[in-house]
């Protein structure tokens, strides 16, 4: 499973980076990135946001699953590779 890594609040971004997974592979916004998560479908189960992140931008998770900052290091743990998208 390859983990990416999404800080960019572009869609463009976004788009791209769903282009390019794999069946199994995991997108996590951060930063700036979950502000991409409020526009996130049903569709997205693969896509999870930094809960620290969004309290602090006044943020739901959408249709994303928030992880915790231990949950985040669990699923970057679990991962063969990791790319991060700013």
């Amino acid at each position: 499973m390859t983990l990416h890594l999404l800080f960019s609040a572009d869609p463009q971004v976004l788009n791209k980076v769903r282009s390019l997974t794999a069946a199994g592979d995991r997108i996590m916004l951060a930063g700036d990135g979950v502000y991409l998560a409020p526009s996130c479908s049903a569709a997205d189960e693969n896509i999870a946001s930094r809960e620290t992140d969004l309290r602090r931008r006044g943020l739901i998770p959408g249709h994303t699953t928030a992880l915790s900052d231990s949950d985040w290091v669990k699923l970057t743990v679990t991962a063969d590779n990791t790319l991060s998208w700013f």
